[in-house]
């Protein structure tokens, strides 16, 4: 872990955190996996003793395991976040949104001290490429339920939103490329188109 003051300009506070990082990492490949799994976690202490503003604890995780069978590729995903109680900060709230997070919603629509996402998708790669130019295309369809919560005693099975992806992929010797349609309960849709490497 670390520490260190941040100036939150926009708060006027300051964050003197410790934190700590786990990261699991057995994917057979960063973009498109058929077999592995990830596992992450992240954690973020900050003391008033210590001269941070507020006192809290925010810790956040996710994990995934894609299972294939021939062309057909089966992903369960589980996010989730928590403050365990404290206050967090604005600059610190958990969000839901986004192509990996909630395709239906927009970066940061959703966002609270508790947050739950589970995501099911199925890839299924119907064109090999030419190595040359990449390794394949693919179809995209996938399930997202979840939300974020401001307080603990409103995390609820009964308030969980719902929505969905679908959409085409390639893996090309550029990079991933994604052109997918998202929606959530209520809104319209949203369109994204994503080309580039993992750093």
């Amino acid at each position: 872990g670390n520490a260190g003051p941040i100036d939150l300009d926009s708060e006027n506070d300051t964050l003197v955190a410790d934190k700590t990082t786990f990261r699991l990492d057995q994917l057979k490949d960063p973009y498109f996996p058929t077999a592995g799994y990830r596992i992450e976690a992240d954690g973020v202490f900050a003391f008033k003793e210590v001269g941070s503003t507020d006192d809290f604890t925010a810790l956040e995780a996710m994990a995934e395991i894609p299972l294939s069978c021939s062309r057909h590729t089966f992903t369960p995903r589980v996010f989730a976040g928590s403050a365990f109680g404290t206050e967090l900060p604005f600059s610190s709230l958990f969000d839901v949104g986004g192509l990996d997070s909630f395709a239906g919603y927009a970066p940061y629509q959703v966002f609270g001290q508790y947050y739950a996402v589970g995501q099911l998708e199925h890839r299924y790669r119907f064109m090999q490429l030419p190595p040359t130019l990449g390794d394949g295309l693919f179809t995209l369809l996938r399930y997202d339920a979840g939300n974020a919560w401001f307080y603990r005693d409103d995390v609820d099975a009964e308030n969980i939103n719902h929505g969905g992806l679908a959409g085409f992929a390639a893996d090309t010797a550029l990079g991933a490329v994604r052109i997918a349609i998202g929606k959530a309960e209520g809104l319209n849709p949203r369109f994204y188109f994503t080309i580039g490497n993992v750093f």
